[in-house]
């Protein structure tokens, strides 16, 4: 990690990188393959020096601004475009295939950054592929109200949606309170997203069902970066049973989680 104090001259924004990226083209056993940044860098001076040293730029675009080499060889990467089906780097935990496959979710956006598969198993998750009897890769799903499609929408309903939709850090009013992972029920793991209900305004039960791995409770992760775990209070919500008791106490808790 490096950082760099300097004067507010308004010039900075695309000089200081250039400095710092240098410094590891020339110094690291592994030179950068990729940088990001917002679109305070969307210059010709930063995207010139990436295309000469080999380091992609995922720079947020300016509408309207030009910058020579941030074009399609870039924009229409996977990293450049974010989505549900970018971040765990498999299309479903519903097919043997993704399930167990774990250099295709490590190579999605997270597991280059992380480097660790651990991060997105709960180990407290013994689910096994039917299929072959062994270790599914996955125990987590993201908020389906956070990040979007690659085509800048979300999924219809959610689209629709009255609660807001968010994609950016800066555009939470509390991200304290806006879960980003948590440990999704098993046999209802799926694609990327947790879908918690619908409509949020009303709903008392489920879409997607969290897991109750630890004490009848679920793991979750903030936008904030603090982790905590929640007792859930429904016997439906442990059990994914319809028959079984369901107040909707757990479903409007979580939904105060999920958006604003």
């Amino acid at each position: 990690m490096q950082a760099q104090v300097t004067s507010a001259t308004g010039v900075t924004e695309p000089a200081v990188p250039t400095e710092l990226l240098a410094r590891q083209v020339d110094q690291a056993e592994h030179p950068p393959q990729t940088v990001g940044a917002d679109k305070g860098y969307h210059n010709a001076e930063l995207v010139s020096f990436c295309r000469e040293h080999g380091i992609a730029p995922h720079v947020a675009q300016i509408k309207d601004r030009e910058a020579k080499g941030l074009d399609g060889r870039t924009t229409r990467t996977l990293g450049y475009q974010p989505g549900y089906q970018n971040w765990y780097g498999v299309n479903s935990m519903a097919t043997t295939v993704g399930a167990t496959n774990l250099n295709a979710m490590m190579a999605g956006l997270i597991g280059r950054y992380a480097g660790v598969p651990q991060i997105y198993k709960c180990p407290a998750d013994r689910a096994l592929d039917r299929a072959l009897g062994i270790p599914r890769v996955r125990s987590v799903s993201m908020n389906g109200y956070l990040g979007g499609q690659n085509n800048g929408q979300f999924y219809p309903n959610i689209q629709t949606s009255t609660y807001a939709k968010l994609t950016r850090l800066d555009g939470m009013l509390n991200p304290t309170e806006r879960f980003v992972f948590l440990d999704e029920e098993p046999t209802g793991l799926n694609d990327g997203i947790f879908w918690v209900a619908d409509p949020l305004p009303t709903a008392t039960k489920f879409i997607d069902y969290p897991a109750s791995y630890h004490n009848d409770s679920c793991g979750l992760s903030f936008a904030d970066g603090h982790s905590e775990t929640h007792r859930w209070i429904d016997k439906r919500t442990r059990t994914r049973n319809g028959a079984d008791a369901n107040s909707g106490v757990d479903t409007r808790w979580l939904i105060t989680k999920t958006s604003e």
